[in-house]
């Protein structure tokens, strides 16, 4: 059995924290979207929204796939530590929780701020030549919709990496500072301490990581609530276990609309390749049961 080493490495940097009710509510909404795979992805935003790092994680799994998850991590809290473990862990977490953490990030990271800076003029021609040339180009691999809605929102978007300092000292420091109190909230600073935490613990101590990777995002301009709050779902198309849909996102105040093909799994609906993400539990035997359901758990919405 593979060890969570995914997992225990989201533990290490995002340790966050959510209500006990997160897997009552994600059983209830489930029963509705059964049906309706709209009602699914549109609680996966609000999920997102609330910071619900518990609910996104089981309302992102079939049940016995959780199931699993809590088996094998509460198998990898059992497994001894070494002292190896236990000093890689403190000088990871202490990058950013440890005194002076971001003062010294930031030492580390203004010569190369100063370097990009001195090119930025250049590489947001090339950005913006680039996405001109996906809405143009007959190579490029969008579809007639996604075309349109990069045309759409093209203007906006040239706006945004034209005004946005992407080199700037002071946003760089405002965003580490955003994220390592996100993480010194947590109150993790040693492995035994994280072991200590049951999964359920781990993933509502998340909550705020992801919170203060929001606000990190803030700082350059893009307001991740805002465009999930902005989400709509339209399903185009249900057959058995199979659906498809449309969703719509704003983004700097353009529509972005993208289809996607979802499966039906345990009466939850997830991207057409959701399988190929859930990298636990026995591999070979997933892989003999139901090949023609190969996805991606993510499901991607646009609007």
């Amino acid at each position: 059995m593979k060890r969570l080493a995914l997992s225990i490495a989201l533990a290490s940097s995002s340790v966050l924290m959510l209500p006990s009710t997160s897997q009552a509510m994600v059983a209830a909404v489930a029963a509705q979207a059964a049906t309706d795979p709209a009602v699914q992805i549109l609680q996966m935003a609000e999920y997102f929204r609330r910071n619900d790092v518990q609910a996104l994680v089981s309302a992102g799994l079939p049940p016995d796939k959780y199931q699993l998850l809590l088996s094998e991590y509460e198998e990898e809290r059992q497994r001894p530590i070494s002292e190896a473990e236990r000093a890689e862990f403190l000088e990871g977490i202490g990058q950013l929780t440890a005194d002076g953490a971001v003062d010294r990030l930031m030492e580390e990271i203004t010569p190369k701020l100063e370097e990009g800076a001195a090119q930025a003029a250049g590489m947001t021609l090339m950005a913006i030549g680039a996405l001109n040339m996906a809405v143009t180009s007959p190579e490029s691999d969008l579809t007639d919709a996604q075309r349109e809605s990069l045309r759409m929102a093209l203007p906006a978007i040239e706006h945004w990496l034209s005004v946005t300092d992407f080199f700037s000292p002071d946003l760089a420091r405002a965003a580490l500072t955003a994220v390592a109190d996100g993480v010194r909230a947590t109150r993790i600073d040693s492995l035994d301490g994280l072991r200590r935490l049951s999964l359920d613990q781990l993933l509502q101590r998340a909550s705020g990581v992801l919170a203060a990777a929001k606000e990190a995002v803030v700082v350059y301009g893009i307001d991740l609530d805002a465009i999930a709050s902005s989400l709509q779902v339209e399903v185009l198309e249900i057959e058995g276990d199979r659906a498809r849909v449309r969703t719509t996102i704003e983004v700097f105040d353009a529509p972005i609309a993208a289809e996607h093909e979802l499966v039906r799994i345990e009466g939850r609906w997830y991207g057409e390749h959701a399988k190929s993400t859930w990298q636990f539990g026995d591999d070979d035997a997933d892989a003999d049961v139901d090949a023609n359901v190969d996805g991606d758990v993510e499901v991607e919405v646009k609007g």
